[in-house]
């Protein structure tokens, strides 16, 4: 019976997650006006005509959200994300070793040990969640998360962008 129990618990989780859709780029306010295209092992972005518009230099990206783009870059065989302006340029260097797209004015980054944190569009931290394992991108002004409270039970818990 508790295995039961269990397993449709999982399913549950897996469903909900299935659900999310990518939870790198973020939420469902793509800006298509430039798109994600990989040529010759590396990722840039054209734009309506076809042509580059930013060229293809990155060994991930994604969709531009609220005026950045989620990218990353290898290093010594470690992926780092960062994020791009609609230029091309580095708004906020490839240092996380995990990040989603901007939704609702932010972004979640994971720097190397430490926990989910909330970023503004230049940057700033806005606030660390200390006990999550795993934020998903914002959606009305609701994230997802999974915390550990201890070594053995994982909560699902709604934060709103103030951190509550």
């Amino acid at each position: 019976m508790k295995t039961r129990h269990v397993l449709s618990l999982l399913l549950a989780l897996c469903l909900a997650l299935a659900s999310c859709g990518d939870r790198k780029s973020g939420g469902n306010n793509a800006d298509m006006s430039l798109i994600p295209v990989k040529t010759g092992g590396k990722w840039g972005y054209i734009d309506h005509e076809g042509q580059f518009a930013i060229a293809p230099q990155f060994d991930y990206a994604a969709v531009f959200r609220e005026g950045r783009a989620l990218i990353g870059q290898e290093r010594e065989g470690q992926m780092l994300y960062g994020f791009i302006d609609k230029e091309g340029n580095a708004a906020i260097p490839a240092q996380y070793l995990n990040a989603t797209g901007f939704s609702d004015g932010m972004a979640w980054t994971v720097a190397e040990g430490g926990a989910p944190t909330a970023i503004a569009p230049d940057g700033s931290a806005l606030f660390t969640l200390k006990q999550a394992r795993e934020a998903y991108s914002y959606s009305e002004g609701l994230a997802w998360v999974i915390e550990a409270h201890d070594d053995t039970l994982l909560h699902c818990t709604f934060y709103d962008t103030q951190g509550r």
